[in-house]
């Protein structure tokens, strides 16, 4: 997981609902993601402040407080993509915490 130059809090979405359901498409991430992303000699480089990954082996989102704060409307709509699949949210409000459900 990246971290450096992360402005906090970051959240982290998990793809997997409150009924321990996969979402479907799995590459949902890496859309939201791509938003922000540039390509760099034929890849793609996800942006620090929203980037997809992977926890307990289910496809998740990682963003940050600079997507809240610049991108408001952006931010509305990944939020309401969360609450909407019922996905489980985490926070990390600094450095040396742990990530906590919302």
């Amino acid at each position: 997981m990246q971290s450096a130059n992360l402005v906090y809090p970051i959240y982290a979405i998990q793809g997997i609902s409150t009924c321990r359901e996969v979402l479907r498409p799995t590459d949902w991430a890496q859309r939201f993601a791509g938003n922000f992303s540039t390509f760099d000699k034929g890849r793609i480089q996800y942006s620090k402040h929203i980037y997809p990954s992977t926890i307990e082996n289910v496809t998740s989102l990682i963003c940050d407080s600079f997507i809240e704060e610049a991108y408001p409307l952006f931010w509305k709509e990944i939020m309401a993509f969360a609450k909407n699949n019922c996905l489980i949210i985490f926070i990390k409000n600094d450095p040396f915490s742990d990530f906590t459900v919302l």
